[in-house]
């Protein structure tokens, strides 16, 4: 059953959806051929199609990431979703471009297995440093990325309190390094996500 939501300006209830009738609804067909879609407070995001530069630079990312899983055994626990749906709420799934989190047998994760998620940006810059960081840290997710391709920078939000991030970093260059949290002895070279 959809969420009767009252609209402050209008005083009008708006119908949005929960995650299960999403999922349902895709499931069906209902929105056509598009498969990059994001539930935010109950309204379904139609992402931009995936462009050549976004899905190159999101599997060379997720690889880099993925390797350093490996090289330091931590595959074994953990795992490199790209793309996958991540359940917040009944009424906020967005799908990251790279998530790493403990391994689950569903076909989405939530937050509390999350342990870093990464948006790779090439057109979407105000909606993944703008809104998302506030998506995601309300979720408890400890550490966000967004890897701004056209600025060949990494932006780095971690700590969130009160859905924000206090510890926000960078933008971090291509002469940087990154320890991201679950591995913090571990230096990723920035270059190699760029």
């Amino acid at each position: 059953m959809t969420l009767a939501v009252p609209n402050p300006r209008t005083g009008l209830n708006e119908h949005w959806l929960t995650f299960d009738e999403f999922l349902r609804l895709a499931d069906e067909g209902a929105f056509g051929s598009s498969e990059h879609l994001e539930l935010i407070d109950g309204r379904v995001i139609d992402l931009a199609p995936i462009g050549q530069a976004h899905g190159a630079g999101t599997f060379d990312a997720a690889y880099t990431i993925r390797r350093v899983l490996e090289r330091t055994g931590l595959d074994a626990r953990l795992r490199v979703y790209s793309p996958v749906t991540l359940r917040i709420s009944r009424t906020r799934a967005p799908q990251p471009d790279i998530l790493v989190a403990h391994r689950s047998a569903q076909s989405w994760v939530t937050p509390d297995i999350t342990e870093l998620v990464v948006e790779y940006t090439v057109t979407t810059h105000e909606y993944d440093l703008g809104q998302k960081p506030g998506i995601y840290a309300a979720a408890g997710v400890a550490e966000y990325w967004v890897i701004d391709r056209p600025a060949r920078r990494l932006h780095v939000f971690r700590a969130p309190e009160g859905g924000t991030y206090t510890d926000i970093g960078g933008p971090l260059s291509e002469e940087d390094t990154i320890f991201p949290l679950f591995a913090p002895d571990l230096a990723i070279p920035v270059a190699d996500l760029l």
